[in-house]
């Protein structure tokens, strides 16, 4: 029994399998220890924990429909239609709106990227937005992290006939949305690797089907390069609080490399790490979580949603360095709102307290 009055159950120690993977990796005993108290049971299980490599993550065609949503972007690609990938307004859907929107334009395919508001009503795609993004002049659109509940605006989609893709990782419930594909990790098999992935991760398998989807004439070193996109990938999710084992761990490992790059593939990130003031040394999944991802949240909590998307998407270093300006204002703005809030609170308990006595 510990001080505060908390009883503590200890873990069986499997003393076999830690000397095992101790005497294979060379590793200290008690970090052996604490991978076999996290199920991992034999040295290749360890070393991909340890070591996650890129080659092994698995098929994006491995996801249920995912074949449909790529042959539909390279058919975009084909025949020269503009695209508008919609996305969450919290960090995963920001990251993955920016990640997919892109890939498809440095695939040459005309995009927009929209981030959904903030709503007390609603949350998501709706018919109204349909018609704005059909007279738009939009062919297609496809959903990231949201999606799955979409029926009015799959219904609309129908109607104004615009097709839509929904990719989403949030276990659909009730009626299912009438789409062209319907692209969600929870489809695939109990024990498939990338069920735990976040909005994000699907929309970066997606911009990976559809790359080996598309025809591209260019050569290899010219076309997209996806793992400079990982930076966004590890962003949102570390944000979604998503478990960081099998894939998610593989793409936050190597997405945590490409942010401590200095001068990042993307200004936006790179400005947002400025006023984060973490420029020269490597970024941790605690910095994404204290510091880079709550000014990106801060955005829609503060009615200023395509702010956050615009900085994540845009090429152009000085337009970034305000935008995260902006961020960074809101997010001190947040906070003392949040303050208030708080003592407001406080002297309505007080005086609750004192009429009580």
């Amino acid at each position: 029994m510990t001080r505060s009055g908390k009883e503590w159950t200890l873990a069986e120690e499997n003393t076999k399998a830690t000397q095992l993977i101790g005497d294979a990796l060379g590793l200290d005993p008690i970090l052996s220890r604490l991978l076999v108290n996290r199920g991992v049971s034999t040295p290749e299980e360890a070393e991909r924990f340890l070591n996650p490599r890129l080659d092994s993550i698995s098929s994006p065609f491995d996801i249920p429909s995912m074949d449909l949503a790529a042959n539909r972007v390279a058919l975009a690609q084909e025949r020269g239609e503009k695209v508008a990938v919609y996305g969450d307004f919290d960090v995963d859907g920001l990251t993955a709106a920016a990640t997919l929107s892109r890939f498809l334009l440095e695939s040459g395919i005309d995009t927009q990227a929209v981030a959904s508001r903030r709503q007390a009503q609603t949350r998501g795609l709706t018919p109204e937005e349909i018609d704005q993004m059909k007279n738009d002049g939009c062919a297609l659109v496809i959903t990231v992290d949201t999606g799955s509940s979409a029926v009015a605006a799959a219904h609309r989609a129908g109607e104004v006939g615009l097709d839509l893709v929904i990719t989403d990782h949030h276990l659909p419930s009730g009626q299912r949305p009438q789409a062209l594909a319907e692209v969600n990790p929870h489809f695939c098999e109990k024990d498939a690797p990338g069920r735990d992935l976040s909005g994000v991760g699907v929309a970066f398998k997606l911009a990976m089907a559809a790359r080996k989807t598309m025809r591209n004439d260019s050569a290899p070193q010219d076309q997209p390069n996806l793992k400079r996109l990982m930076g966004l990938v590890a962003l949102g999710t570390v944000a979604d609080c998503s478990p960081l084992v099998g894939e998610n761990r593989t793409l936050v490992r190597h997405g945590l490399d490409e942010l401590s790059n200095n001068g990042v593939a993307l200004p936006g990130l790179e400005a947002l790490k400025q006023v984060c003031r973490l420029n020269g040394r490597a970024v941790t999944s605690r910095d994404i979580s204290f510091d880079l991802a709550p000014r990106l949240n801060s955005a829609s909590r503060m009615n200023n949603v395509q702010t956050a998307l615009d900085l994540l998407t845009t090429t152009d270093p000085r337009l970034a360095t305000r935008l995260a300006a902006t961020l960074d204002a809101d997010n001190i703005k947040r906070k003392s709102i949040q303050n208030q809030i708080l003592e407001e609170a406080r002297a309505m308990t007080e005086k609750l307290t004192e009429r009580e006595t």
